[in-house]
């Protein structure tokens, strides 16, 4: 590849005209140079040229410390969406669990039920509800 990869964009900031009448201006103008240097030499890495300068003109267009502070804008935002698969996993799981105790509970129902009726106590159960109904009396 050669050059263009972004059409030549460092030119057209390095050529833009404007009035610079202002300390202001003229610093924006200074700092619209270091930005187009910067984009010349992304443009040229990007493009399979290679520009070794692209890091130090970035460092000097961002400051020290902006890496860093971009870093950690990604780490906490990472950390968020780590947070939120995590609760999400932990909720599925819980629910599995539930489910699974729930499906055992009602499989040791059943076990007991059956335990009962081979063991021929059903009538107990229905006494022990209703003292009436096992004496004759009934409930009236």
């Amino acid at each position: 590849m050669s050059g263009g990869s972004m059409d030549y964009l460092s030119w057209r900031v390095e050529e833009a005209r404007f009035s610079e009448n202002t300390p202001l201006r003229r610093a924006f103008r200074k700092h619209l140079n270091l930005v187009a240097a910067c984009l010349h030499s992304i443009e040229w890495n990007d493009s399979g040229d290679g520009d070794r300068s692209e890091d130090a003109r970035l460092l000097e267009v961002l400051g020290d410390h902006s890496e860093l502070k971009q870093l950690m804008v990604e780490a906490r935002s990472a950390a968020v969406l780590l947070n939120e698969a995590l609760e999400k996993a932990e909720h599925k799981q819980s629910e599995r669990l539930m489910k699974h105790a729930d499906s055992k509970t009602e499989g040791e129902s059943n076990e007991t039920v059956r335990e009962v009726r081979e063991s021929g106590c059903e009538g107990d159960d229905a006494a022990a509800a209703d003292p009436g109904a096992s004496s004759g009396l009934g409930s009236a």
